[in-house]
């Protein structure tokens, strides 16, 4: 063959190709293997890879690991192979799968040694890709913690999610062996209706989701509820591949539903024999009354607690600019959240008025620390408040304010109304004074304001502010009132509460502070 021919063939390698001899000098290079190293206009032949680190500083480094790996290939003897990276004078790399052939001499001196290296730098950048991708889908696959499956179009496991076997106490492995795994486990009574579903999902010419609850029995003998859903898995050019499936363990809440069935129906063999009662009660009065809590008359007792009043404002702003049924969805949101927390802190919600809520902390069964579980509550909405006007719909434009009253004092509680109507309530002059204390709050500008019977109840387990004023609507005689800085984490042994604030001396009428609403007194 011509050294025409062979230089042909080597420039049209899209390989980089090298020819030393047995000294390390370079006898050929095709013009991919001189670009690596910025030798095209370069004359190589003949030099070392030390000689032509003289003529290209930057690349000695590669020339000179060259010359190692050389050394290496010619001690073995025989074909090896090895990935090896270039670094680019503009900071890119280059990696390269190299191919090492030594020759010998029939004495076995050294010959020549043939160098082929292929450059891979996009495979693996592509390999890097695919891998970072299995391994996020597998982990949000293999971490979830309902069972996950996927069923080939034959009708046999793909995969299965490690979850399977806390719910079902099989394995992967155990459905990857039996397909007919997932009906065998089937409740007897189910495996017929979980049989048909199999059936209907493998229909290809079905494209929407199906959903099924069913039980299993576990190899313990347990025996579980399952929510299942599943829908059809497409390849990228549209072929119907199997279904995917996704099963739920909803034990527990089927123990909730048939607990509260029996309960219901319990209740309704109550009210049934007791069907009296229904003309003179509201509902959540019968369900005390059903359980003993209180009583089924009139009247009621004299106790004390601690009464919190909670109102948002300028919600009939918000009213006029929303439609009814998203203010109602709204303001159900608010309610909904903010009487969790009540109920989180042992205290019981007693009227919703409007935008407002009228809850009491101690009443009908006291804890002992009623005034600290209703501050606390009161801390937590002043939190919640925050967090949901950070994350706030769309459709307000502006944060949603609050304002809250708290006070302590004797109540009456109990049934009021008549023998045709009844209501569980709580009167008092606390009650009133709650209120007025969160009117205070709103033309103060500060979210949250206490009494000093609450303040005495709380001792220094709380940061407070007085504030000084002559009177309350309402009120003969003066009353302590406090502005709610926070709870104590750790409380000091005798920190008195903040100095009155000058914004508000004594004898002087509330003025607004200047800034937003519920925000905290300087």
């Amino acid at each position: 063959m011509s050294n025409e021919i062979l230089d042909t063939l080597l420039e049209a390698m899209p390989d980089a190709v090298f020819v030393k001899d047995g000294q390390g000098r370079w006898l050929l290079a095709n013009a991919q293997a001189l670009r690596i190293f910025d030798l095209e206009n370069q004359d190589y032949r003949g030099k070392s890879d030390l000689e032509l680190a003289a003529l290209v500083p930057f690349f000695g480094p590669a020339l000179e690991y060259c010359g190692t790996s050389d050394e290496a290939a010619w001690r073995s003897g025989e074909l090896t192979r090895g990935d090896e990276t270039i670094v680019r004078p503009d900071g890119s790399s280059r990696s390269f799968d190299v191919l090492k052939a030594p020759m010998f001499n029939a004495d076995g001196s050294r010959q020549i040694l043939v160098i082929l290296g292929r450059d891979i730098t996009e495979r693996i950048a592509m390999e890097r890709q695919i891998a970072d991708s299995e391994l996020k889908y597998r982990t949000i696959a293999n971490f979830t913690y309902d069972w996950e499956y996927w069923l080939g179009a034959d009708g046999r496991v793909v995969y299965n999610s490690p979850s399977c076997e806390r719910i079902t106490g099989h394995s992967p492995e155990d459905f990857m062996e039996n397909p007919r795994l997932v009906v065998e486990i089937a409740h007897p009574e189910d495996q017929q209706k979980v049989r048909a579903h199999l059936l209907s999902s493998f229909d290809s010419e079905r494209d929407d989701p199906l959903a099924l609850v069913y039980r299993i029995i576990r190899p313990d003998g347990e025996v579980r509820w399952l929510e299942h859903v599943c829908q059809p898995v497409y390849s990228s050019d549209g072929e119907w591949i199997g279904r995917r499936g996704s099963n739920r363990d909803i034990t527990d809440r089927k123990s909730v539903e048939l607990e509260l069935a029996q309960t219901v129906e319990a209740l309704k063999k109550s009210i049934k024999e007791r069907k009296t009662l229904e003309r003179f009660f509201s509902r959540d009065i019968l369900d005390q009354v059903l359980e003993k809590k209180i009583s089924d008359r009139l009247g009621g007792k004299r106790c004390n607690a601690t009464t919190l009043f909670f109102d948002l404002r300028g919600s009939t702003g918000i009213a006029e600019q929303l439609d009814p049924d998203v203010f109602a969805e709204f303001l159900s949101m608010i309610h909904t959240d903010v009487m969790d927390l009540i109920y989180g802190n042992h205290g019981s919600v007693n009227k919703l008025i409007g935008d407002g809520i009228l809850a009491t902390f101690g009443v009908p069964t006291a804890t002992g620390d009623d005034a600290m579980n209703a501050v606390r509550c009161a801390e937590q909405v002043r939190s919640y408040m925050q967090v949901f006007n950070e994350v706030r719909p769309d459709y307000l434009p502006t944060p949603v304010e609050f304002g809250i009253g708290i006070a302590t004092g004797e109540v009456f509680a109990g049934n009021t109304g008549s023998v045709r109507r009844m209501e569980f309530t709580v009167l008092g002059d606390s009650v009133n004074l709650a209120a007025r204390l969160e009117s205070i709050a709103k033309m103060a500008r500060v979210d949250i304001l206490l009494d000093g019977e609450t303040r005495r109840l709380l001792g220094d387990r709380v940061r407070l502010q007085r504030v000084r004023l002559d009177r309350v609507r309402g009120k003969m005689q003066k009353v302590e009132i406090f502005y709610m800085k926070e709870i104590r984490t750790s409380p000091a042994a005798s920190a008195p509460a903040t100095p009155p604030s000058p914004l508000m001396p004594a004898g002087a009428p509330v003025n607004p502070l200047p800034g937003a609403a519920a925000k905290p007194l300087p």
